[in-house]
């Protein structure tokens, strides 16, 4: 399967070669790149922006700046430092894939595409970009800017997301011997920065080899799946406080939220009261302020948070619940909304303001 340009011959590499040169970014994860950072950066990168990553790459990096540093930590650890990035899962394979490199590979990642794939949560992508920019290998890989580089190239009429194998040996006919690592990313900076959802056509150096843009279709590709309606979610939630504590709860392993804390919180409608939120617990609470909504997004949901802030004189025992210091929740990991409202009380907690109690809110 050999595809031309729209001169009818196959692109050069050279332009997007020399180009990436000039112009690319010089992110941390280029420099001094070792397969094991080159496999950080790439799981970090993963549906979250590169801006984004930074800072948690770098800290990463600091504490444990090799497999062997990571296979050591705890996942709370682990799970802490990456908090804020979401999609948690990955950090949990992360440290799962380094005690299995530790234990099957002594401590090194393996140099080939078949034996990178037997490592917890290493998929294609991955695996050729470990090759590509850890070990200088020539490979070909596809992740979302290099499909669209390459649907708008040569004019692809599938959907990329299910054409993944399909393109993937498009670019492998198209990657040249020489300078693959650099042409590879060279791809995903171009698809980054030029060839985005709008493409800038007029700056692209690969603009004179594209069949979309000769044929004006470059807006019109790629094909894409349509997106899925998101599910709304209304949750009121109790920040509970007495003395300096609060109440929390862990997420048990197999939910979406495995092992992030959580404040308590019940499903409702929008015009909701609180007299189901009050009789969920055997305590005699006081609230004390209404806290501004919080709106985020996890798989296929959009959940709004409706949190109230609650004083209580004891700590009483509420089922799947545990009482949790000020001081010790400021270490903890929290889901991604439920993070914003312990932004908001953790300060909070240590007094006790002149609110209603539960008798004055049920009436």
């Amino acid at each position: 399967m050999i595809f031309r340009g729209a001169l009818g011959k196959m692109p050069h590499m050279n332009s997007i070669a020399l180009w990436f040169e000039k112009v690319g970014k010089p992110y941390p994860w280029r420099s001094s790149r070792t397969p094991y950072s080159v496999w950080v950066s790439e799981v970090m990168l993963q549906q979250t922006r590169a801006e984004v990553v930074i800072p948690y790459f770098e800290r990463w990096m600091k504490r444990y700046p090799t497999v062997d540093s990571l296979s050591q930590a705890t996942f709370d650890e682990v799970i802490s430092l990456w908090e804020g990035l979401g999609y948690y899962s990955r950090a949990r394979n992360l440290l799962s894939g380094a005690k299995q490199v530790v234990e099957e590979f002594e401590g090194n990642l393996p140099d080939t595409f078949e034996a990178l794939l037997k490592i917890k949560g290493i998929g294609r992508y991955t695996a050729g970009a470990i090759l590509a920019f850890g070990f200088g290998k020539r490979a070909a890989f596809v992740d979302g800017n290099i499909a669209r580089v390459m649907a708008r190239m040569f004019s692809f009429e599938e959907c990329v997301i299910k054409a993944g194998k399909k393109i993937e040996k498009i670019v492998d006919e198209w990657l040249p011997n020489e300078k693959a690592p650099l042409v590879m990313e060279g791809l995903i900076e171009l698809g980054q920065t030029i060839c985005k959802k709008k493409p800038i056509c007029e700056i692209c150096p690969l603009q004179d080899q594209c069949i979309a843009y000769q044929k004006g279709r470059q807006e019109e590709l790629p094909v894409r799946l349509k997106k899925e309606t998101l599910i709304p979610l209304m949750r009121q939630v109790a920040a509970i406080m007495c003395n300096g504590y609060t109440l929390l709860k862990k997420n048990e392993k197999g939910k979406i939220m495995a092992d992030l804390w959580e404040f308590p919180y019940i499903e409702c409608d929008e015009d909701a009261t609180l007299a189901g939120l009050i009789r969920r617990f055997p305590l005699k609470l006081e609230l004390e302020m209404i806290l501004p909504r919080v709106v985020h997004h996890f798989t296929k949901y959009k959940a709004t948070l409706m949190p109230y802030l609650f004083q209580t004189g004891q700590k009483g025992e509420v089922e799947g619940f545990v009482w949790v210091s000020l001081e010790e929740m400021k270490g903890l990991p929290f889901s991604a909304g439920h993070r914003k409202i312990k932004e908001m009380i953790s300060d909070k907690g240590k007094g006790k303001g002149r609110g209603k109690f539960n008798e004055e809110i049920l009436g």
